[in-house]
């Protein structure tokens, strides 16, 4: 990531469509290409190129988001705690909206009469299938990884999250104020 942000060199903030990116980009090639601007202008050109190269294209908009994001965030956050991604316990949660919405629906139609139990303990099998489903670039939506914070809530990680970042993501504790950096692989 450049030393300065993509939207200050268009001219922009970072709520900007791409209408207005396009138009504002456009505007700045005319004032800064070298055929009118003189060779002095080069490097801000190339800048205006960069930013325009990934702010154009709506995934490497949103990575180049959600790195800024970060930068801000590291900025004006403690650390708790900095570790590796193999540090966070793995967990297959499921949806608990869709899961509240078919009991809601349940209840209307006069079929649940008994709460809805869950297991409590999962057996081994379902551990090995859980851990499975965790792994690698392809985990499923549901899984996520979880680390203690000290406050005795967690920090949670969503794969959503992890195809984002880069090299290291940081996470805000659910219900204080604790951070932690995670290093990924």
């Amino acid at each position: 990531m450049s030393a300065k942000c993509y939207y200050e060199v268009l001219g922009v903030n970072r709520t900007a469509s791409n209408e207005e990116l396009k138009a504002a980009y456009q505007q700045q090639a005319l004032l800064l290409h070298p055929d009118k601007a003189g060779v002095s202008s080069q490097d801000g050109f190339q800048l205006l190129q960069q930013a325009w190269q990934v702010l154009r294209d709506p995934g490497s908009r949103a990575v180049y988001d959600h790195q800024l994001s970060q930068a801000e965030l590291k900025a004006t956050v403690t650390l708790h705690d900095e570790i590796d991604l193999e540090d966070m316990d793995e967990e297959v949660q499921e949806d608990e909206q869709q899961e509240e919405e078919e009991e809601a629906e349940a209840e209307e139609d006069g079929q649940r009469q008994h709460p809805v139990t869950h297991e409590s303990q999962p057996n081994d099998s379902q551990v090995q299938q859980q851990q499975q489903q965790c792994q690698g670039p392809a985990a499923v939506a549901g899984c996520v990884r979880s680390y203690p914070c000290r406050c005795g809530d967690s920090y949670l990680l969503r794969p959503a999250d992890m195809h984002l970042a880069a090299q290291q993501i940081i996470l805000p504790c659910r219900s204080c104020s604790n951070a932690i950096l995670v290093r990924l692989p």
